[in-house]
């Protein structure tokens, strides 16, 4: 079997494109390029159905306020019913099936609340979503 460098960001799999990060080239692998590539446009509310986030915690709270909401969802057994997938068709039509459903709860939240470039998401993959 031959050598591979495993991820930098995830330190899971192995590295297959190297990307530039700051002053360092990284070895990752596609599943962290593909959040490396979504999580700007999901920032910046630009190729993504995604409301625009907030940059900093004044712009989510507001320099006066003293509170921060956070809401936390995981999709019990999502792993468990990946596994029970038979081929790749069938487990890439669930990962777009669970990107879409979390996709769909945060714009859904963030346009109920009305959060438009006043939230946050340090997590968005998988099956979990952390916003603020």
């Amino acid at each position: 079997m031959p050598y591979a460098e495993r991820c930098q960001a995830c330190g899971i799999y192995p590295g297959v494109k190297q990307v530039q990060m700051g002053d360092d080239q990284d070895w990752i692998c596609p599943s962290c390029k593909q959040k490396r590539t979504l999580g700007p446009k999901a920032k910046y509310g630009t190729g993504s159905d995604m409301p625009k986030m907030a940059s900093t915690l004044d712009d989510i709270a507001g320099e006066d306020e003293r509170y921060l909401g956070v809401i936390y969802a995981d999709a019990n057994k999502a792993g468990q019913l990946a596994l029970k997938a038979t081929d790749q068709k069938q487990l890439q039509a669930f990962s777009h099936f669970l990107w879409d459903m979390v996709e769909t709860a945060v714009v859904e939240t963030a346009e109920a609340l009305g959060l438009e470039g006043k939230y946050q998401s340090p997590v968005i993959g998988g099956d979990d979503v952390l916003l603020f």
